[in-house]
């Protein structure tokens, strides 16, 4: 029980009395605690279909609903993947480095007109969907969303203004999209540790930093294919070499197609990876070695990470055991284990809402600190103010 030193009523009677600042901290706690343990919502936008998930601050997660897209959200998704150069802003390069800003971004949202975006509506039918299962699932509104794709995105390019459009449309706060491929590496446990202090001397340094590794992430379904050479340190992820194909997913037969994806896949993952040499395997997939000049990538591929609704698909696999040789036995059991505990086709939903849940805790903890410090600082001031008062009636009383 939290009793007031200076309280009138309790120096009288002799009774202890309650501080106001319980009653704060009971009309606090509980509104901290309940958004604190709010689930983090999850939508992966596939090519042909998009799943939800939500992810609780006690490490459980809920794989909600799959739902298979509709003739114009397949068509919308296709053509972005067809685009050349997915990667480059549509704002001019110069002014998104810069992070320059016209005069409509600093006005207030209901002074601006709302864009018009007829792309919107293409997937703006799913994300309605995906919310709505979710919504009837935790039994509450949902407030905030991060999407999940196949295929790498910049900030302020067409495709994300075009998902922001369509998220906020349906009231939800948009938090952007990931790349399922590399979001996934926190659920899966494939975030290496290292030595904060940056600048260690021999006598501080605590921990041994993990060392690099490369990983073969593979997102593969009916309508294509994406896949991502990825290396990771610190928890840091960056793309060695890409490779997108909508030509070569598991419901193409036509001839040569198996050969076409065995070839795509071991120009993908030929040694070494920081050769600057490379060309594209075929002119049907896009196959990009990013600009990594003075970096040194390990030898081996540490991890295979497989995600998407084809990821247990024979003729990939078989594909995968040619490419990776006698790695694979190694790199497919490590592989399968982590499907075990996380679906493949749910994978890219849980990994962003995880990191929704996670934002929301922190966005909570924060706002409690800020509260209670404040709190304590207007008792402070209060105490001071009211001691020699106080004091008076006591003496006075006895």
């Amino acid at each position: 029980m939290l009793v007031c030193k200076n309280s009138r009523r309790g120096i009288k009677t002799g009774r202890p009395t309650l501080c106001s600042g319980l009653f704060v901290l009971l009309f606090i706690c509980p509104r901290v605690i309940s958004s604190a343990a709010d689930p983090g919502a999850g939508f992966n936008l596939a090519l042909d279909y998009g799943t939800a998930s939500v992810w609780y601050a006690n490490g459980t997660a809920v794989d909600i609903v799959k739902i298979e897209g509709g003739p114009a959200y397949k068509h919308f998704m296709h053509s972005v993947t067809a685009e050349c150069r997915l990667d480059v802003p549509e704002n001019d390069w110069g002014q998104q480095k810069l992070g320059v800003m016209s005069f409509q971004d600093y006005l207030p949202t209901w002074a601006t007109a709302k864009p018009v975006d007829p792309n919107a509506d293409a997937i703006t039918w799913m994300i309605k969907g995906l919310k709505a299962a979710t919504e009837a699932y935790v039994e509450e509104p949902l407030t905030a969303v991060r999407i999940s794709i196949p295929f790498t995105i910049s900030r302020g390019s067409s495709f994300d203004s075009t998902m922001r459009t369509a998220v906020e449309s349906l009231g939800l706060d948009y938090m952007g999209a990931r790349l399922g491929s590399t979001a996934i590496t926190s659920i899966y446990d494939l975030e290496g540790e290292c030595d904060l202090n940056i600048y260690p001397t021999p006598d501080h340094k605590t921990t041994v930093d993990d060392p690099e590794r490369i990983c073969l992430a593979i997102d593969y379904s009916r309508a294509g294919i994406s896949a991502f050479l990825v290396s990771e340190e610190c928890s840091v992820t960056e793309i060695v070499r890409k490779f997108y194909n909508t030509s070569l997913g598991a419901d193409a037969n036509f001839a040569g197609m198996r050969n076409q994806l065995s070839r795509s896949l071991e120009d993908l993952t030929c040694r070494p990876f920081d050769d600057l040499s490379y060309t594209y395997p075929s002119e049907l997939s896009e196959l990009l070695l990013l600009d990594n000049l003075g970096s040194t990538y390990p030898s081996e591929i540490s991890e295979l990470v497989l995600l998407g609704e084809s990821a247990d698909n024979v003729m990939l696999h078989e594909i995968l055991e040619e490419v990776l040789g006698r790695d694979y036995t190694a790199l497919k059991a490590a592989s399968d284990k982590r499907a075990d505990v996380h679906l493949p086709v749910f994978a890219g939903s849980r990994a962003v809402a995880m990191q929704v849940q996670a934002h929301q805790e922190y966005i909570s903890t924060r706002m409690w600190d800020e509260q209670r410090q404040d709190w304590m600082k207007r008792t402070s001031r209060q105490s001071s103010i009211n001691g020699g008062g106080l004091e008076e009636t006591y003496n006075t009383a006895s």
